[in-house]
């Protein structure tokens, strides 16, 4: 009768033990199921974020192109105000025109040049540019005007990741000098009198990956032709130059802008 109720007991307990134990593993589970919905919503958010820097970076382009537009549209009232005359149109450049507007495959230019009024490009230049699209931009781009021509820079996202880290906090990894020589020697390439440019503006771009704060950043460098370098403005256009460029020196593309 002893050995009975010692061997109850037992029993007992032993089931008493795997109810507890299989009470605490559907704990576990419930927690792995808890954390693995909210590691898929972190995902989500983060897959959000980048999207939605993505369009912000888009929007910046888009916001860039209108400014200059506004800025044209200023230009053009004050001289209107102040009764400012264009110079006469000089005759020298009509050939050079000529051999802009026959590539069959690049973009039609505007009324202006195409009667061989003043231009800062280099006749040969144009030929020379190739039509880039967004995905050859990389991340940030900008959207510039140059004698009435659409040109387009930018940077790819792996010549970005290849620069050295840097956060607002650090002293930059090179001079603003250093980036403006860089900037002109791109501009002597197009322009035919890059002394009489003048930079507007530098700018930094953070590469956004995920919440995390950014570590790898590009540059990009602006000129415009000085106010007493005529004309100011093409077609209604603001001219400028901008050129993209790593912390490490390294530059991006600049070309027509693709329509593709």
């Amino acid at each position: 009768m002893r050995l009975n109720v010692v061997l109850i007991c037992f029993c007992a307990g032993l089931i008493i033990a795997i109810v507890g134990q299989w009470r605490s593993l559907s704990r576990v589970r419930t927690q792995n199921r808890v954390l693995a919905d909210e590691r898929l919503s972190a995902e989500t958010l983060k897959t959000e974020n980048q999207r939605l820097m993505e369009q912000v970076a888009h929007n910046e382009v888009e916001a860039q192109a209108l400014q200059d537009v506004t800025v044209a549209l200023r230009r053009e009232i004050a001289s209107l105000k102040a009764g400012v005359h264009r110079s006469p149109e000089p005759s020298a450049p009509i050939a050079a025109v000529r051999n802009y507007t026959s590539s069959p495959s690049g973009p039609s230019l505007m009324p202006s040049l195409a009667k061989g009024q003043f231009y800062h490009m280099q006749p040969e230049a144009y030929t020379k540019l190739t039509p880039l699209s967004a995905k050859d931009l990389g991340p940030h781009g900008n959207r510039f005007f140059l004698d009435g021509v659409e040109l387009v820079s930018g940077l790819s996202r792996q010549s970005i990741l290849s620069g050295p880290d840097w956060n607002p906090s650090q002293p930059l990894p090179f001079a603003f000098a250093d980036a403006e020589q860089i900037a002109r020697a791109q501009l002597r390439a197009v322009v035919q009198d890059e002394r009489s440019w003048e930079v507007s503006a530098i700018s930094l771009y953070p590469l956004m990956e995920g919440l995390q704060d950014p570590a790898k950043w590009s540059c990009s460098v602006t000129l415009m032709p000085r106010p007493n370098s005529p004309p100011a403005s093409s077609a209604g256009l603001v001219n400028s130059f901008s050129v993209h460029m790593s912390l490490s020196g390294e530059v991006g593309p600049v070309g027509l802008r693709s329509t593709e």
